[in-house]
């Protein structure tokens, strides 16, 4: 039962969205009849939620380390729908490293997969938000608030989701654009949420 029927027909992006709670997200999305468009890396994965789901999910390899991936795989839903309603920024990677062995590239990798990307969606899918009341929907994490040890490239990205959020939000206000924030707590998946299979706790 659709408890949002003004979803219905609405065209949602999301990345990261072959496991975990993107998987989820997507399948929320889908009961409430919206058009589905999700990303991941996970061709397995992505390819039988969306056999499963039916005719309006729709899944797309995208690597979101790479710019053109993004801006393609938006520019294609965009020409087919003419609009963007809704885009969940939910992919993330969530590695355990210690500070003191921390690469720059590393360092670097997920800074790219879990704040840049975030821009890189979000500035490609405003230019279709074209109707009143679009929403742009950003996940960082409880991290940010625990700081657990071994994470500190990935508690950092989570707070400069906090941030681009909360900025991004004043500027896309007065377009009748909302920018949100959701900050998951620790959650069991069985996958990953995002560009590669990880130890929970995921987002």
């Amino acid at each position: 039962m659709a408890l949002y029927p003004d979803l219905k027909g609405k065209v949602v992006l999301l990345t990261g969205g072959a496991n975990g709670i993107g998987a989820a997200t997507v399948r929320a999305f889908h009961q409430q009849g919206a058009t589905v468009c999700f990303c991941d890396v996970d061709v397995k994965a992505g390819t039988a939620l969306e056999e499963e789901l039916g005719e309006t999910v729709f899944f797309s390899e995208v690597n979101l380390l790479k710019q053109q991936h993004i801006l393609r795989w938006i520019e294609n839903v965009g020409k087919r729908w003419r609009r963007i309603h809704v885009l969940v920024n939910n992919a993330a990677r969530d590695p355990r490293i210690p500070f003191d062995t921390m690469t720059v590239k590393e360092w670097d990798d997920l800074f790219s997969c879990n704040l840049r990307a975030y821009f890189l969606a979000s500035q490609a899918a405003v230019q279709w938000m074209k109707e009143a009341g679009a929403s742009i929907v950003n996940l960082s994490s409880v991290t940010f608030h625990n700081a657990p040890a071994q994470m500190s490239a990935y508690v950092g990205t989570k707070g400069g989701v906090i941030g681009f959020t909360r900025s991004l939000a004043r500027e896309l206000g007065p377009r009748r654009i909302r920018v949100n924030v959701i900050s998951p707590g620790w959650t069991m998946t069985s996958g990953s949420c995002g560009n590669t299979s990880l130890p929970p706790p995921k987002n």
